[in-house]
């Protein structure tokens, strides 16, 4: 399809903001060009920064932003108002914004309806007719040097870019895509299935408020603990496979484990072996685990993370804004956490956030379409289960979610829309499938771009090609009513293949001094001495 044209006016404006108009093009299917004033020939939509519109405006939609910058930023609330133009997932919010103390009020004409205000007045506009147009307070600024887009999309930062995301909508709404009904997740890092119990959590409770509050939580566990699982846990986890389930966490729980590797067959002997022993307790228990890599401290270098996708690994979570001591995965690129994952070295990397994170950036989640993956550990259950409850109704007050387990959040990663006979999909999962309607004949999958680039080999149906990420795959048909798409590493191998790391006594005492820790953590004199024994 031919990108749509969006004109900046004037062409200062555009150079001003190169890496933000690349960063949007890199989102939506447009090109952004800078123009002269009375240039607005051939134009699907035009924005005007700092600049009145001219006498004749363009025949299509367009935004002006009344001031290039403020003065002196001074944080105040913005309300989102309940008119319909305004995406249902913002209408009514009150949300932070560090510009809106500055943001001069707009004057809205008599026809004109108000999208948002400040406490001094209104600061997003739009005109009652069409095609439509808007008029917001202060235009966002140029991105940092690897800053992602997301930074002026959250909360907190977003009332410059906000009015500019709604037109860009507009625009591309011929080509809407389908997204995946929203989706949610609690990972609790470090537990193991030694017991019914692992320091504050106690999984029959967890089990119980999951099943009445409605959501699902994954435990992230330490494969080097798979020796061994309570057989009255492991009944537990199959029966209550809705409420809870298992994911990768590291392989030892090192210090900086998946940070310090620097050597290609050291990273792929460790995932290699976390995988070998997911699966051995699998076959010993009946239990499914996620193949998700949470990553331990939010920490993971590029060698690992190409090890895990070489390996077959479905994806990453771990915290983007998480300080990290590598270079690795540290923020992402340009989209990092902008949509349903970005491919890192080939593999999808799912951003997750913390328990404590702030609420109001749900609502840019939300907004984004992006599945809602809250970690935390045993410690902050110290107070009880309530907090899981708040939270997951926090969740759900943004709209109704379906909660699920890591695998299932990632086959269903994926975006799609029909073109005629042909159904275009871009997967954001290593796995992905979905339903198929009998007329259609061929299935382009578009690839997401990876950073830095690779070869996939490209899986659906029966069919399989390969090429560089970032590319489009045209698949004919037929095809049956479930197809499933793989990305996998064109020089994938297997974990059988990998030889194991060398045994070593200390990852196993470390984890046993830790697991002890742990345990005793609800109680406060034993506490206190098993931190000085591992400190």
């Amino acid at each position: 399809m031919t990108a749509r044209v969006v004109g900046v006016f004037p062409m200062e404006a555009h150079a001003r903001r190169r890496r933000l108009f690349a960063a949007l093009e890199a989102a939506f299917p447009l090109r952004f060009e800078g123009r002269d004033q009375a240039d607005t020939d051939g134009l699907d939509g035009a924005v005007f920064v700092g600049a009145a519109p001219p006498a004749k405006p363009p025949a299509c939609p367009w935004l002006s932003f009344e001031h290039d910058r403020v003065a002196s930023p001074a944080r105040a609330s913005v309300h989102i108002g309940t008119d319909p133009l305004i995406d249902a997932r913002l209408r009514g919010r009150t949300l932070t914004e560090g510009l809106a103390g500055a943001a001069r009020p707009l004057r809205p004409a008599d026809s004109g309806r108000v999208l948002a205000t400040t406490p001094a007045g209104p600061v997003w506009l739009a005109s009652a007719e069409e095609p439509r147009r808007y008029l917001a307070s202060v235009a966002p600024a140029e991105l940092a040097a690897d800053e992602p887009l997301r930074a002026r999309l959250r909360a907190g930062s977003f009332l410059g870019l906000l009015p500019l995301i709604h037109l860009l909508r507009e625009i591309c709404a011929e080509r809407p895509w389908t997204q995946p009904a929203p989706r949610a997740c609690f990972i609790i890092d470090d537990p193991n299935l030694h017991a019914l119990t692992y320091g504050h959590v106690d999984f029959r409770r967890l089990v119980a408020h999951a099943a009445r509050g409605g959501y699902h939580v994954a435990i992230a566990s330490t494969p080097l603990d798979y020796g061994f699982v309570h057989r009255r846990a492991a009944a537990l986890f199959r029966e209550r496979s809705g409420q809870i389930s298992l994911a990768i966490h590291g392989n030892n729980h090192e210090r900086h484990e998946l940070a310090r590797v620097h050597d290609e067959a050291a990273a792929l002997a460790l995932g290699a072996q976390a995988l070998r022993r997911s699966r051995r307790l699998e076959q010993r228990t009946g239990l499914r685990v996620s193949r998700v890599m949470c990553a331990p401290h939010e920490e993971c270098n590029q060698v690992m993370v190409r090890a895990l996708f070489r390996l077959g690994f479905d994806g990453l979570a771990r915290e983007l804004m998480a300080p990290v001591s590598q270079p690795a995965a540290r923020a992402g690129g340009v989209l990092a956490d902008w949509e349903p994952a970005e491919l890192i070295g080939g593999l999808p990397v799912l951003p997750r956030y913390g328990l404590r994170a702030d609420g109001e950036d749900l609502v840019f989640r939300s907004y984004l379409n992006l599945p809602i993956l809250v970690c935390l550990h045993h410690q902050d259950l110290a107070g009880g289960l309530d907090v899981l409850d708040a939270t997951a109704a926090k969740v759900n007050r943004l709209g109704p979610h379906s909660w699920m387990s890591l695998t299932d959040i990632c086959r269903s990663n994926a975006v799609w829309w029909r073109m005629g006979n042909a159904l275009v999909v871009r997967p954001y999962a290593r796995r992905v499938a979905l339903p198929v309607d009998r007329d259609v004949e061929r299935i382009v999958v578009e690839t997401p771009p990876s950073e830095p680039s690779v070869e996939l080999r490209i899986s659906c149906g029966s069919a399989s090609t390969s090429g560089p990420a970032g590319g489009a795959f045209d698949v004919a048909g037929p095809f049956p009513s479930l197809v499933e798409i793989e990305m996998s590493s064109v020089d994938r191998v297997g974990a059988d293949a990998v030889p194991a790391p060398s045994p070593r006594v200390w990852p196993v005492v470390r984890r046993l001094l830790t697991e002890s820790r742990d345990r005793l953590a609800p109680l406060p004199r034993p506490r206190r001495l098993a931190q000085r024994l591992i400190a």
